[in-house]
């Protein structure tokens, strides 16, 4: 087997890429184009492509950009069909089943719904689809059909330049309505995991109003829920600090709540000894983690980092329960400690120890934000030092010498102990 053939590119995963790429041409069709012209050239000027691979990149883009635009344009026509029968902003009323799960937004509920059977200003019409509406009881949950009075109205479509085309983020929604709620009764409740979910969510919120302040209630149900509903003040300090991302529940809190469940689920079956004379513990553990991953995916709000997470930790635990080898360390046959000594930390320091020193580095930046939930640290006393003795320009000097050093002070431990390590590790080398 040649090596140029041995270094090719999987021709699946770049027909995958392309398929997605082809969807992107919707809104930028000679950027993509540009860049997948680009990508196809180097690959091949370097031998990482045959004209079969090529072939196969151009079909699939060329298939997702037609798929991508038959879709915008059915939902196009099915926000002009509404146009067309509701007008301009009415009050309507008709059936109604819940299909997302509702959020807290700013004290009320947000929730997408499928709706049937409308009538607006008492006219009947003959239009269905979906709205979103805003308000109802607290434990609306997917599935439930209820009766609802709105005002519904076409939404507010934003495009400039800045933003661009908001038709693909719109069809992809398929919301063609939305409106506030004046009267929301449940017809029928729905039963399933999905609803139970929804319902447990509805209680932990009503529990987490019930135990913290109201100006802190948000940031709970931001890192328990996935709800952005913080109030205008703390979103805009949050955004200009640039840590809005800590309030958000990603794909990393998932992994590390379903790692820690399932090493305790197997911890706990090893000690049943009638399971673990029999089967391999580890193996039931991971089995049962896969539906805990999408039960806990769907509590947290189901982001998209929270979703791919699932999909990922999937995968690995279903490897893990059929028995497969995970990686060639186990296939070895080296202990859990022998991993980690030889295997897993000497590779892990060396690529994480620079990342985990900008960290640290920005940590110690990011405490300056700390004066804005009323903690009284560096920055807090040089604001107010200020203040009093009306001199700002030295006030702020001090403190931008003073952080310059604690910076300069960890990077420089970050920097001698990767050299350190590197000098150990080609000791260790050439000693062998």
């Amino acid at each position: 087997m040649s090596s140029s053939h041995q270094d090719a590119v999987d021709t699946l995963l770049l027909a995958g890429a392309a398929l997605a790429a082809g969807g992107l041409a919707v809104v930028a069709p000679w950027e993509v184009v540009f860049a997948a012209t680009a990508v196809l050239l180097a690959a091949k000027a370097a031998g990482r492509i045959g004209p079969g691979a090529t072939a196969a990149v151009a079909l699939a883009m060329a298939l997702g950009w037609l798929r991508a635009a038959d879709v915008v344009r059915r939902h196009e026509a099915e926000r002009a069909d509404a146009n067309a029968s509701m007008g301009p902003p009415a009050r309507c009323s008709g059936r109604a089943r819940v299909e997302s799960s509702p959020v807290r937004v700013r004290d009320v509920l947000r929730w997408d719904a499928h709706l049937d059977k409308v009538s607006c200003d008492g006219r009947p019409l003959a239009w269905r689809g979906r709205a979103t509406l805003y308000g109802g009881p607290d434990d609306l949950a997917r599935g439930d059909e209820v009766d609802v009075v709105a005002t519904l109205a076409s939404p507010q479509r934003l495009w400039n330049a800045s933003s661009g085309d908001p038709r693909p983020a719109e069809a992809l929604r398929d919301i063609v309505r939305s409106g506030g709620t004046l009267d929301v009764r449940t017809v029928r409740r729905a039963s399933g995991v999905l609803s139970w979910i929804d319902r447990v969510r509805a209680g932990v919120r009503r529990r987490i109003d019930a135990t913290f302040a109201v100006d802190v209630a948000p940031m709970a149900r931001a890192l328990v829920l996935g709800e952005s509903d913080l109030a205008p003040d703390d979103d805009r300090s949050f955004r200009a600090s640039g840590l809005s991302h800590l309030l958000a529940v990603s794909g990393m809190h998932l992994v590390l709540v379903m790692a820690l469940a399932v090493q305790a689920l197997e911890g706990l079956l090893t000690r049943v000894e009638q399971i673990a004379a029999r089967v391999d513990a580890g193996r039931i553990a991971a089995a049962i983690g896969v539906p805990v991953a999408w039960i806990y995916a769907e509590l947290a709000g189901a982001g998209g980092s929270t979703v791919r997470a699932a999909w990922m930790a999937t995968a690995a635990l279903l490897a893990r329960a059929l028995g497969r080898r995970t990686d060639a360390t186990r296939a070895f046959g080296l202990s859990r400690f022998q991993q980690y000594r030889h295997v897993i930390l000497p590779i892990a320091f060396r690529f994480a120890v620079r990342p985990l020193g900008s960290v640290f580095v920005n940590l110690v930046l990011t405490t300056s934000v700390l004066s804005t939930i009323t903690i009284n640290d560096l920055m807090s006393n040089a604001e107010n030092l200020a203040s009093e003795t009306f001199r700002p320009f030295e006030t702020y000097l001090v403190v931008l010498v003073l952080y310059w050093l604690a910076t300069f002070a960890v990077s420089a431990v970050v920097n001698l102990a990767s050299a350190l390590w590197l000098r150990r590790s080609a000791d260790r080398v050439a000693v062998r």
